[in-house]
C-alpha cells in the first residue's frame, strides 16, 4: 500500500507539471485543464483521474445529464480510495500501473497527460474498476429486466430500429416517400450505440444483440425470430450485387463475434456460425459452420441453439457423420427438432461417434 501511494504521488507531481506546461504552451486548453487536472479541488493523482474521467463521460451527455458530475466524481473518488481488491490490486494501484504501462508500451506517447486526458482505453478501464466496486452492492432484488431496459445498447438499438422501420415507408404530405425521421433514428442509434441497422432491414422477435458494438445490418437483410448476434457481426452485401443483396437469417440462429455474412444468401434455421467467420455461401438448417470462408464442420444438437449461446461450438455432431443428416437437411424447421432427437437417440451408444466429437 505504501509503495502504491508513493507511486501515485510521483504520478501526480508529473501529471500536474505536464498540465501546467501544456496550459502555457497551448492556452486554448486552459478551460479544459482547469476543469480536470488543474481544478482547485484536485490534489492527488486519483482525484485528477476522477475529475478527468467524469469530464469525458459528461461530454457524451446533453446539457442536462441524468446524473450530475459531482455524483460521478464522488463514485470514482470512493472507488479509488476503496481497499477492495480486484485481481489482488486496489483501484488506485491498478490505475497507476495502467498509466505507466501505456507510457512504456506505446512509442507514440510522449506524456502521462496524453494518457489521462485522451486515451479512451484507459478511461474505459477507470470506469470498469469503479463499476466493479459498485457491482456487488446490495440493491433491488428485481433488477434483471431493469438492467436490460436501462443499459443494454443492443436492446436499445433494436427499439430504435423497430421505430425506424415503421417510419421508413411513410408518405409525406406531398405524396413522396418521407424517410428522414427513419434515417434520423438510424443515424442517432448508430452514433450513440455503435450499431448500424438500416431502417428497411427486417428483424423478428426475441432477438438479442449481445455487447452490440460494431454490428452492421444491411437494407435487405432479414433476421428471424430468436436469433443471437454477438459484437462485430456484419450482415452486408458482397459488393457485386444491387437490389436484394443482403443475407437472410432463419429462426434461432447463433452468429459469433466478428462474423461477416455477405451477399443474398440464406442461413438455415437453428444454424451456428463460429466467431470470426466469413460466410459467402448458404448454410443449411441446423449446420455448424466456421472459418474464412466458412465451411460446415458439424450439425447442431439443439433445436434452438441460441438458448445456450454455444460460442465454442461444442454442442454439435461432427461433420464425419454428415451422411446421417443428408436426409434431414431439407426438412422443415417444424419437424427438424424431432429429426435431431431421433439422430441423437441413434447415436447415444455409438462410441465411434463419441470419439469423433472428441477430436472435433
Amino acid at each position: 500500500m505504501a509503495s502504491s501511494l508513493k507511486v501515485s504521488i510521483q504520478l501526480w507531481n508529473c501529471l500536474r507539471e505536464e498540465a501546467e506546461d501544456a496550459m502555457k504552451n497551448e492556452p486554448l486548453l486552459s478551460c479544459f485543464l482547469q476543469k480536470t487536472i488543474l481544478h482547485p479541488n484536485v490534489n492527488s493523482f486519483g482525484m485528477a483521474v476522477a475529475y478527468t474521467t467524469t469530464s469525458r463521460l459528461l461530454m457524451s451527455c446533453d446539457s442536462s445529464p441524468t446524473i450530475c458530475g459531482d455524483e460521478i466524481i464522488s463514485i470514482l473518488k470512493n472507488a479509488m480510495m476503496s481497499e477492495d481488491l480486484e485481481y489482488g490490486h486496489t483501484m488506485l494501484s491498478a490505475v497507476a500501473q495502467d498509466v505507466i504501462v501505456y507510457k512504456q508500451r506505446d512509442p507514440a506517447r510522449h506524456s502521462i497527460l496524453e494518457v489521462v486526458l485522451f486515451f479512451k482505453g484507459f478511461a474505459s478501464l477507470v470506469c470498469h474498476h469503479a463499476a466493479k466496486r459498485n457491482w456487488n452492492k446490495v440493491g433491488s432484488a428485481c433488477r434483471s429486466i431493469l438492467e436490460v431496459v436501462l443499459f443494454f445498447k443492443g436492446f436499445a438499438s433494436l427499439v430504435c430500429h423497430h421505430a425506424a422501420k415503421r417510419n421508413w415507408n411513410k408518405v409525406g404530405s406531398d405524396g413522396r416517400p418521407a424517410r428522414f425521421m427513419a434515417l434520423w433514428l438510424q443515424s442517432q442509434a448508430s452514433a450513440v450505440f455503435g450499431v448500424d441497422i438500416h431502417p428497411d432491414a427486417t428483424i423478428g422477435a426475441g432477438v438479442m444483440i449481445d455487447h452490440a458494438t460494431g454490428v452492421v445490418i444491411g437494407e435487405a437483410a432479414v433476421i428471424g425470430d430468436g436469433c443471437t448476434l454477438l459484437h462485430g457481426v456484419t450482415l452486408g452485401s458482397n459488393g457485386k450485387e444491387s437490389g436484394d443483396r443482403h443475407p437472410k437469417i432463419g429462426d434461432n440462429v447463433f452468429i459469433g463475434a466478428g462474423t461477416s455474412i455477405l451477399g443474398n444468401i440464406k442461413i438455415g434455421c437453428g444454424a451456428k456460425i463460429g466467431a470470426g467467420s466469413v460466410v459467402l455461401k448458404p448454410i443449411p438448417h441446423g449446420a455448424t459452420a466456421v472459418g474464412a470462408p466458412a465451411k460446415v464442420i458439424g450439425w447442431t444438437k439443439e433445436k434452438e441453439p441460441t438458448r445456450q449461446c454455444d460460442s465454442m461450438l461444442s454442442n454439435a455432431f461432427a461433420a464425419g457423420i454428415a451422411n446421417i443428416f443428408a436426409a434431414g437437411i431439407n426438412k422443415s424447421k417444424d419437424d427438424r427438432g424431432s429429426f435431431v432427437s431421433m439422430i441423437s437417440t441413434d447415436l447415444s451408444s455409438d462410441d465411434e461417434s463419441d470419439d469423433e466429437m472428441g477430436r472435433l
